[in-house]
């Protein structure tokens, strides 16, 4: 048997197989790579994994994965601490989304002190579906006016034709409307919306281009006057706003609003969902 570093071609694994039992030909071994290394980065990261493999129906995929960290200890017992002890850089910065849930999950952030339970399971492997109904829950109960809303389903927009005469539609459903009208006599009785609000989980890449044109279209297609994209936070952060050339976008300004899911205590997170409402409804009805 060789020991090299590379092999190139195709395996047929059912004749190499047979030829092994047979004791025929030469065999090649090889190894999966382990990333057996016992850094900070490591230890968060299997920390997590071991507190998910107690859950049910993630015990098989989760053993998978801790077969590549052998030799990593997986001892962090406060994810806070962890995550902050780590030196992020250039090479790192794109697993700090990661790690920020690695350490979410090891402090399970579930504010059981006031009856709720965002617990590991719910609140994080689920997160960008779970984070958008979160969303859209705070706006369509907290403020005293019910002027948010969550469509029940998607609305046509254009239509594909074929050449075989099928004709295939094409629909849009934006996260959240403000002010909605089914049929606004002023506007012909098509929809509108005062505002149109898109829910991204994207803590640490907001105004993507792909974000931005979205939400144009949405409120193109509605006739909004103002389009907020809403993000969480892992720490206090104020609005930001992008401004577009006005020449060819109306309007032509997008606002972000952040809300922070990171605090630790049951009451200051009421707290902050309540001031992140305030916000966004400030925001929208701002001149």
């Amino acid at each position: 048997m060789k020991n090299v570093g590379t092999i190139k071609g195709k395996i047929r694994y059912a004749k190499t197989y047979q030829n092994y039992l047979l004791n025929k030909h030469n065999y090649v071994s090889s190894y999966i790579s382990g990333l057996e290394i016992n850094n900070n980065i490591n230890n968060l990261i299997v920390s997590a994994l071991v507190k998910l493999r107690k859950i049910k129906k993630y015990t098989s995929r989760v053993s998978s994965l801790l077969m590549y960290y052998q030799g990593v200890s997986g001892d962090v017992v406060n994810g806070t601490k962890a995550l902050a002890e780590i030196n992020f850089n250039s090479n790192t910065n794109r697993f700090k989304q990661t790690l920020t849930y690695a350490s979410m999950i090891i402090d399970r952030l579930d504010f059981d002190n006031i009856g709720n339970a965002l617990g590991t399971e719910s609140f994080l492997i689920n997160f960008d579906k779970l984070f958008e109904d979160f969303v859209a829950k705070i706006l369509t109960t907290l403020p005293k006016k019910k002027e948010f809303l969550v469509w029940s389903s998607t609305k046509d927009y254009g239509a594909i034709h074929r050449a075989n005469g099928l004709i295939e539609k094409r629909e849009y459903l934006p996260d959240i409307v403000y002010r909605y009208v089914e049929e606004d006599e002023k506007m012909n009785y098509f929809p509108t919306a005062f505002a149109v609000l898109d829910v991204k989980n994207k803590a640490f890449s907001t105004f993507k281009n792909a974000d931005v044109y979205q939400i144009l279209t949405y409120a193109r297609l509605l006739s909004s006057s103002k389009m907020l994209l809403l993000y969480p936070s892992f720490e206090f952060k104020s609005s930001e706003r992008i401004e577009l050339d006005p020449e060819l976008f109306s309007p032509s300004s997008i606002n972000a609003c952040f809300v922070n899911i990171r605090i630790e205590e049951g009451e200051k997170f009421l707290e902050e969902i309540t001031r992140f409402a305030d916000e966004v409804y400030s925001t929208i009805n701002c001149h």
